[in-house]
């Protein structure tokens, strides 16, 4: 299943217009689309930031319209202990070959929750971030094509889900 469909990012700053606010892209960000709940926002695909999902306090409100999540636990984030919510994310899909984004989700699996980063951390990132390890967990394909600065996302094909199945699986001798 493909997720993200030739998804375009620039090389340029750019500008991003959801509801009534409108969102500074830097340079080489790949901006994708997420919720947590009922509403869909804007994020950036980091593959850099190496935990599941990353969400500043202020944003969980304004844009996810979620007052508190469950705790779960804590992780260290650059030095500082963050404690780790239950939610549950997906991914929206875009257009192919533009940044709008489509009606079909894929859910994300956060077994180890997401950071809601509390007001005035140093360092707290300024967007919405989906990290490798969201990406690694979720076994989905990751392609980046910065010859026409396009990102492509999905899961694997059924076949090699299959074989990959089938070559763990005990054998069963009849007769």
């Amino acid at each position: 299943m493909r997720i993200l469909d030739r998804l375009p990012y620039h090389e340029d700053p750019t500008r991003l217009g959801f509801r009534d606010e409108v969102v500074d892209i830097r340079a080489e960000q790949i901006a994708i689309w997420v919720r947590l709940r009922t509403l869909v926002f804007p994020a950036i695909l980091d593959t850099g930031h190496s935990h599941n999902f990353s969400i500043p306090e202020r944003l969980l409100r304004r844009w996810a319209g979620v007052e508190s999540l469950e705790p779960i636990g804590e992780i260290e984030v650059n030095g500082r202990r963050m404690t780790q919510h239950r939610a549950d994310v997906w991914i929206h899909g875009n257009r192919p070959g533009r940044r709008e984004p489509a009606d079909a989700a894929f859910a994300l699996e956060m077994d180890r929750g997401i950071t809601v980063v509390p007001e005035g951390t140093p360092g707290a990132p300024r967007l919405p971030l989906l990290g490798l390890r969201a990406i690694s967990r979720n076994r989905l394909r990751l392609t980046i094509d910065g010859a026409s600065r396009r990102v492509s996302l999905g899961t694997e094909g059924w076949l090699s889900r299959f074989l990959r199945a089938r070559a763990g699986s005990p054998v069963r001798r009849t007769g």
